[in-house]
């Protein structure tokens, strides 16, 4: 009897665990607003693209015709920093400060980022450079 007890709250733990939803981290999408020149004038464009942008829902774009993703969701694997120190990040996740180049996941460090944007004749246009972890 004794075990029962115990195993019953246990099973019902699991159960109750196991179907909660996952929650989703939040990221910071720097973008840049598309110039007058282009057919998308106005529109803004995650860093690195010229991918039209009406409004964003989690790591996905809607471009006023279907949505694509601007960046991975689930689990992360982080590539080794470049040999220059810097990263250009696309998205900066809130919680974890993990950063999205557009190709790779990279670890920044815990607190306040300090850096700078990437100039407009720069092809990392408006991603935010910062030195990740080592």
């Amino acid at each position: 009897m004794s075990l029962m007890r115990f195993l019953l709250p246990a099973a019902l733990a699991a159960v109750l665990l196991t179907s909660l939803p996952a929650r989703a981290e939040k990221g910071q999408i720097f973008t840049i607003i598309l110039p007058p020149a282009s057919p998308y004038a106005g529109a803004t464009a995650p860093a690195k693209s010229q991918l039209p942008c009406y409004s964003f829902n989690e790591n996905k774009c809607w471009n006023g015709k279907e949505w694509y993703t601007v960046y991975p969701l689930g689990p992360r694997q982080y590539a080794k920093p470049p040999a220059t120190g810097l990263v250009s990040c696309v998205v900066i996740m809130s919680e974890s400060h993990d950063c999205w180049d557009g190709n790779n996941w990279y670890r920044l460090p815990p607190g306040s980022l300090t850096g700078t944007k990437g100039a407009p004749a720069d092809p990392s246009f408006g991603a935010f450079f910062t030195a990740p972890l080592r």
